[in-house]
């Protein structure tokens, strides 16, 4: 800011400030939060609505879907059930490969 005047220059880097203060308070920031979260919560619904997925199996609460795999002669599997236990068990029977 070479031949700017000291006062307007104090005057600009105010404004640029304030500017700068206003663009990101906790308000805008939660505002941008949540139109961000509907967003994608819009846009996954939209990918899941175009899944292939078609029910297989449906046997004491545990359904099982499938959906074929392009390039692949295996079929991809999703299992849908409600298990009442706790996170750790649940990692620990997920985790043991060998049984």
């Amino acid at each position: 800011m070479g031949n700017i005047p000291a006062k307007i220059q104090n005057a600009l880097a105010i404004k640029i400030s304030r500017t700068l203060q206003h663009r990101y308070t906790p308000v805008m920031a939660f505002k941008i939060s949540i139109a961000a979260f509907f967003f994608l919560l819009l846009f996954s619904h939209w990918g899941w609505s175009q899944s292939a997925w078609k029910l297989y199996s449906d046997k004491d609460g545990i359904q099982v879907y499938t959906q074929n795999v392009s390039n692949s002669p295996f079929k991809a599997l999703k299992t849908v059930c409600n298990i009442e236990t706790s996170l750790s068990r649940l990692s620990a029977v997920l985790l043991d490969v060998k049984n």
